[in-house]
């Protein structure tokens, strides 16, 4: 029994299939619950800034970038036309150039190709934009990690190193010709304010010296043949502000900067940032024309502002983490970044005396999900919100019952939204990973960490299914099968490859497993394979190709068998979550649709849930879906109609009469009051204790002291104890975990 569906990996590498239509069920399948999800300061990138105009990007709930921009230094903000809403943005002296691109190439982990479609120019204090086209020639020449290096007065720098002049309706290209002795990879860089001289960088292998020697050259955009290229020695990085060059150096003596007019760059005045040896330093350097003044920085370390001919550090509160960049060519004061410890992102302007001012701070937006699970009456959830708790997500559940919501009780760390969390009653586990600990937690109390040997992938009462074991909250471990199905102490497992399903049962070991072979042909999916009570489910290839996609439930005690097109996801009682997946037509990502099947109608649902959203089950007819700014609850009616069973106990085998036996007990779904029943071995009943309701199936404050009714304390023995209670749905009486004899164990006590 797994209990949470995540779509953004649901179905990563299925074949091409011909599913047939499903048929719609009658009923609908409203909400009965909405809980608004968390709000966060929302991962926020500037973009660009120009003089007092900042454009951020702000990531939301969505799972998509907003693009905002102010007119006032941050202080209000207005949404961003569509034409420029994108991270390749430039802005100097009030206007922002983007370059359009077509036949985009993905490059995975490296750069994107794609090529030149033409430019936007947008002026927004006029709130207008102009666009550019490009020749034939200039959209037919294919760029690696496409986008504008640089731009000023109409005319830009590509990443390539090409220079375009943009003053017309077309694009124009113009000629850079780089002097004696620059390298042949030499490319354009940056460009003066006057957009007339540009700054080359190239590099040429030293095979003696086993290195790259680093060049710098300066040329006109008028064609003629520029100055002769310099070799700088430890160069680190460079850039164009104003007329003026500038560059970074680390040698083994020294971390420096330098600058020279481009108009005569053979005379650098320079400055020592840092000495020692610094040929490895992991630097970089950004300038921001505003003020005369030029920002750098040593990445996540120290930053400094140059102001002429004097350098000064930049100095933040205690509560910025990390500086980690500045921002753009002519903002009216260099703009840099930080992490806010409750912030989150947040930028600020640099003043002339060094110190920094965090004016710029993000918006407030939901926080998405990472992970979401559901239980009778609570919702789990792993979400994005930063940097609290000294953990980096916050890991945390909340009550409800119908429209009535509890508050959210936050489970101790550490967590990532990159986790996974599984819930089952009143228990959860977090999963992240085999080098990491997993967390066990009863209610909000964390009960032990146990090291995995593989990702956890179920949980069903006290039982967590993770790699080819499975696991109690106790920490008693069972060797099985890879990739094991739960449902209480039941356990399902099939080889890689195989057709063979064993079922039996950890609490009685000694108990006869029960096999089930599936049909010869088909290729079963170990990975898929699910439990619910009687009921197994998994997902096999077929069709003369063994590109058609099935979902299978099967009764291992009947036979009984129903099959749909699609992958099986989760699997509850009479109904499973189906989901699938087709390709996209258009830039957007692959579809991938969840539907509710009820196996034994027939009857089929598309789920209202976003492709990429979190989507989770109980088991007993319930489910929990995020939308961009609330968890929506909804019961699927006709389903989870058997009686709840019992999951298992987490008690101790023994213990002194006077003293008191407290066991854990998790059922499949919620109870009415009722009583636990104390029988000696030959069947006399000595104490019935009373045992109060439970919304979530879990009952945790029933006792026995090891007294009869007569408050005497019990012979020394071995007794039985029943659980009598009703399901609060009507359904009947809790049974044993088949269904097939009443919830039961022992307990030896001591005199």
């Amino acid at each position: 029994m797994r209990r949470a569906v995540s779509w953004l990996v649901a179905v990563l590498a299925l074949a091409a299939w011909s599913p047939s239509t499903p048929a719609r069920a009658e009923d609908g399948l409203d909400p009965v619950t909405s809980i608004p999800l968390p709000k966060m300061y929302g991962p926020t990138s500037l973009v660009a800034a120009s003089q007092d105009v900042v454009v951020r990007a702000v990531w939301t709930a969505s799972r998509k970038y907003e693009y905002e921009y102010s007119l006032d230094n941050g202080a209000g903000w207005k949404p961003a036309p569509q034409s420029v809403a994108s991270f390749s943005l430039i802005g100097y002296r009030g206007l922002f150039y983007r370059m359009k691109l077509d036949d985009v190439v993905d490059g995975g982990e490296d750069c994107d190709s794609a090529k030149a479609g033409g430019f936007v120019i947008w002026d927004p204090v006029k709130g207008t934009t102009r666009t550019v086209d490009v020749t034939p020639e200039q959209g037919a020449v294919v760029i690696e990690c496409p986008g504008i290096a640089d731009a000023v007065a109409n005319r830009v720098v590509l990443a390539d190193g090409r220079v375009l002049d943009l003053s017309g309706s077309t694009a124009r290209s113009l000629p850079v010709v780089f002097g004696e002795g620059a390298p042949e990879n030499t490319r354009a860089i940056g460009i003066s304010a006057d957009g007339t001289t540009v700054l080359g960088r190239g590099s040429v292998w030293d095979a003696k010296k086993q290195a790259e020697r680093q060049f710098l050259a300066v040329a006109s955009t008028d064609g003629t043949t520029g100055r002769p290229a310099m070799e700088i020695p430890g160069l680190i990085g460079s850039a164009v502000a104003a007329d003026r060059m500038h560059y970074l150096v680390g040698t083994k003596s020294k971390l420096a900067i330098c600058r020279a007019p481009l108009a005569d760059p053979t005379k650098p005045s320079c400055l020592t940032l840092r000495k020692g040896d610094s040929r490895n330093v992991d630097a970089t350097l950004d300038v921001s024309q505003g003020v005369d003044e030029v920002i750098y920085r040593a990445r996540h370390t120290t930053l400094w502002l140059r102001k002429g001919n004097t350098v000064k550090k930049v100095t933040t509160t205690a509560t910025i983490r990390a500086l980690l960049g500045t921002a753009f060519r002519d903002p009216s004061r260099p703009l840099v970044y930080g992490e806010h410890a409750a912030k989150g992102d947040v930028y600020g302007r640099v003043a002339p005396n060094g110190k920094v001012d965090w004016s710029i701070v993000s918006r407030k937006v939901p926080a998405y999900l990472a992970s979401l699970a559901v239980t009778p009456n609570r919702v789990t959830a792993i979400d994005s919100r930063p940097f609290v708790d000294a953990s980096p997500s916050p890991l945390w559940y909340r009550t409800f019952s119908g429209t009535t919501v509890g508050a959210e009780i936050r489970l101790a760390g550490p967590v990532d939204n990159s986790w996974r969390v599984y819930a089952s009653g009143r228990r959860t586990v977090v999963d992240c990973c085999t080098s990491l600990k997993t967390g066990y937690y009863d209610d909000a109390k964390r009960v032990f960490d146990q090291r995995q040997k593989a990702n956890a992938n179920g949980l069903s009462g006290p039982y967590v299914a993770t790699g080819d074991y499975v696991r109690r909250f106790d920490g008693v471990t069972y060797r099985t099968v890879r990739n094991p199905a739960i449902f209480g102490s039941l356990v399902a497992t099939i080889p890689d490859l195989g057709r063979t399903i064993t079922v039996r049962d950890l609490a009685k070991p000694s108990s006869t497993p029960i096999t089930v072979t599936l049909p010869a042909g088909p290729e079963y999916w170990s990975t898929d394979l699910l439990m619910w009570g009687d009921w197994i489910g998994l997902t096999y290839f077929g069709g003369p190709d063994h590109d058609q996609v099935t979902a299978l439930v099967r009764n291992y005690r009947t036979g009984e068998s129903h099959t749909i097109s699609g992958q099986v996801k989760a699997l509850g009682d009479g109904y499973a979550l189906i989901a699938r997946y087709q390709p996209s037509h258009t830039e957007d990502d692959d579809v991938r649709t969840a539907y509710v099947w009820k196996y034994r109608t027939g009857q089929s649902q598309v789920l209202p849930v976003q492709s990429g959203y979190e989507l989770a089950t109980d088991g007993v007819g319930q489910l929990a879906w995020a939308t961009e700014t609330t968890i929506e609850v909804a019961k699927i009616q006709g389903v989870a109609t058997t009686a709840p069973r019992l999951l298992g106990v987490l008690a101790p085998s023994s213990f002194k009469a006077g003293t008191t036996w407290k066991p854990a007990i998790d059922t499949s779904k919620p109870l009415n009051a009722g009583t636990l029943e104390i029988r000696t071995s030959k069947g006399k009943l000595v104490r019935s204790v009373a045992t109060q309701a439970t919304a979530s199936g879990s009952l945790r404050k029933a006792t026995w002291n090891g007294r009869d009714a007569k408050g005497r304390k019990v012979a020394a023995g071995t007794y039985t104890w029943t659980l009598r209670a009703s399901a609060r749905d009507g359904s009947g009486t809790v049974t044993d975990v088949t269904g097939r004899a009443a919830a039961t164990g022992t307990v030896k006590v001591k005199r």
